[in-house]
């Protein structure tokens, strides 16, 4: 993202509230709080932002996969200084990448010191209750089918499983080597494994203490979320898991010129909004609702 517009084409900056000298103060600020030490700003440093901003990057996308780089690099354990801004310039690629794509929010994440907990502890509550409202639905589905053995959905996200159970009955009627259209519901087959799953999440979102840094929290709930869409996919019908895999491919789009591991983390961010859309339940973060 840090090439420079083609020769001929007007040039568009982002942010054009902020001058260049504005843009490149933002980016600098961040870059030494995440680095802890002061920086001077080298020509190829001043290239990369003016780059950026030239080609559309907005300032707050930088500030944030700055973030992203140094975050990582902490959860790796690595030592030393950070010399130059080429270090997260693959991650301001990815990141706008995947904001342009909408497979990331675009918040600024609050730094731990403006974290509130008693905030905090009520949007963690939010999401413990939303999981156990989803568990509580596949409970019910399990009653009614013990019941009555004939019932044929749990009736999970009825959308987009109408849009998928239509496109595969589409599939299946244009070929001939397909039994009969697809029926139930994505989790019919297993929705005591997944309401196991809903309430496990549940209860680890649940001892997460509210006071704890913002990128902690932030952290446990990716992993929390990740674990539950894993077991999702696990507990789906395989129709629906195979469609599931085709609107992902759909949304993917043209991925010509984009790093593999890229294109990796863009699939695992669609797979996991698909599944989140069946189930039902919120994404795991703070920086929602």
């Amino acid at each position: 993202m840090n090439e420079t517009p083609q020769a001929g084409s007007a040039p568009r900056p982002a942010d054009p509230d902020l001058d260049e000298a504005g843009y490149a103060t933002r980016i600098e600020d961040a870059f030494i709080a995440e680095r802890g030490t002061p920086f001077l700003v080298s020509a190829k440093d001043w290239g990369l932002i003016r780059g950026w901003r030239e080609t559309g990057v907005p300032v707050d996308t930088v500030v944030r996969a700055v973030r992203e780089a140094f975050e990582r690099r902490r959860a790796r354990g690595q030592a030393g200084k950070i010399s130059s801004l080429a270090y997260c310039a693959e991650a301001v690629s990815e990141r706008w990448e995947m904001e342009r794509r909408g497979l990331v929010g675009k918040e600024i994440a609050a730094p731990p010191a403006a974290a509130d907990a008693a905030a905090t502890r009520e949007k963690l509550a939010a999401l413990v209750l939303a999981l156990r409202a989803q568990g509580k639905e596949k409970e019910k589905f399990l009653l009614r089918k013990e019941k009555d053995p004939r019932t044929a959905s749990d009736g999970e996200a009825s959308g987009i499983a109408l849009e998928l159970l239509r496109r595969g009955n589409e599939k299946a009627s244009a070929r001939s080597d397909v039994g009969a259209p697809v029926r139930s519901g994505p989790f019919e087959e297993s929705s005591g494994a997944f309401r196991t799953a809903l309430d496990a999440a549940a209860a680890k979102v649940e001892e997460i203490p509210p006071d704890l840094p913002f990128e902690e929290i932030e952290h446990k709930l990716s992993s929390i979320e990740t674990s539950l869409v894993r077991a999702g996919l696990k507990a789906m019908n395989s129709s629906f898991r195979t469609l599931v895999e085709t609107r992902v491919d759909d949304a993917l789009g043209d991925v010509a010129g984009l790093a593999p591991h890229v294109v990796e983390r863009m699939r695992k961010a669609l797979t996991r909004r698909e599944v989140r859309a069946l189930a039902g339940f919120p994404p795991l973060t703070l920086l929602h609702g």
